[in-house]
């Protein structure tokens, strides 16, 4: 029985690599100063990060293959790295780097007080639920409330008819963000989307603001009667 031919060498599997990540840097930057697209630089290290995985992966087979060499391995922690200290959360990198959770995360707050705990994850999905958050203190003027994931999707459900003020803010690198009164964006990059929902904010009136984010995966947003 005839031995199976050697896979085939691929060379340049390397500066194709390369070249694919200066073109997309370059086509980034030019979306960016020109004003065609307003990309966020999650977003682009994101794509990066996928590229240079997708390359490793194709490669694999050959007896050249990217992943047994030490710069793509490098490139790509080099790009984690600098993805998690860029994260729109504003939480310092040691931080990001000690929650890297695969795990889906769900929240679901029964008090004002208790939305203010944010729901994170880093692979997984994360849901939301603040139908039980009814009421507001007396005294209550505003309360912030995250829910983001790295590379998962995020969900989150609002109250029906909230005696306070709600802002949301909704984004995503790649993926598509759905908000309620109609307010949503196509998969892609896109610049972060707001919608508010309940009693004008002014004086007297609390107001909560949710900021739910994803730099891959979609983000969707309910509320009962306000549409989606």
């Amino acid at each position: 029985m005839r031995e199976p031919l050697p896979p085939v060498r691929h060379r340049r599997d390397g500066s194709t690599l390369l070249s694919l990540l200066l073109v997309l840097a370059g086509l980034a930057w030019l979306a960016s100063t020109t004003g065609i697209l307003d990309l966020s630089i999650e977003a682009v290290l994101a794509v990066a990060l996928v590229v240079l995985g997708a390359g490793m992966v194709v490669t694999a087979r050959t007896d050249w293959a990217l992943s047994r060499r030490s710069w793509p391995v490098w490139l790509g922690i080099g790009l984690l790295v600098v993805l998690l200290g860029t994260s729109t959360d504003g939480s310092a990198l040691g931080d990001r780097l000690s929650r890297l959770d695969f795990s889906s995360e769900r929240g679901a707050p029964r008090t004002w007080a208790d939305a203010a705990t944010p729901v994170r994850s880093f692979a997984g999905s994360v849901s939301d639920d603040l139908t039980a958050v009814t009421t507001a203190p007396p005294d209550a003027v505003e309360q912030r409330v995250e829910v983001s994931s790295v590379f998962g999707s995020v969900n989150v459900a609002l109250p029906a008819h909230p005696p306070y003020h709600i802002h949301v803010i909704g984004r995503s690198g790649v993926g598509r963000v759905v908000l309620p009164n109609g307010r949503s964006s196509g998969g892609g990059p896109h610049g972060p989307i707001a919608a508010d929902l309940g009693p004008h904010a002014g004086p007297g009136v609390p107001t909560l603001i949710l900021n739910a984010h994803s730099t891959t995966g979609s983000v969707t947003v309910t509320a009962p009667g306000a549409g989606a």
